[in-house]
């Protein structure tokens, strides 16, 4: 049985509130967190890659995890689109 790379590992799971779900993954040594679109927690494949980015290090818990999720969230999840602001004049 091969051995698996990059362990242990730990995954994160997000929901936007436009109902998009993504799970972030980061393995002990591997210096890089992947993207995945829906719920893939627990599981080791790509088959769902959206994104590869790279940590620069490894991660010390799980809050390291949530904070890269964060960021990448903000930088690459589309938001949905607001209605014009409505004021004084404008109708």
């Amino acid at each position: 049985m091969p051995k698996k790379k990059f362990l242990p590992m730990t995954w994160v799971f997000a929901r936007t509130p436009a109902g998009r779900s993504y799970t972030f993954r980061w393995g002990r040594g591997e210096h890089v967190m992947t993207v995945h679109s829906g719920d893939r927690r627990g599981s080791h494949d790509d088959e769902h890659l959206l994104d590869t980015v790279h940590t620069g290090g490894d991660w010390d818990d799980d809050e390291d995890v949530r904070v890269l999720a964060r960021k990448w969230l903000r930088c690459n999840d589309e938001l949905p689109e607001r209605p014009p602001r409505r004021g004084p004049g404008r109708r």
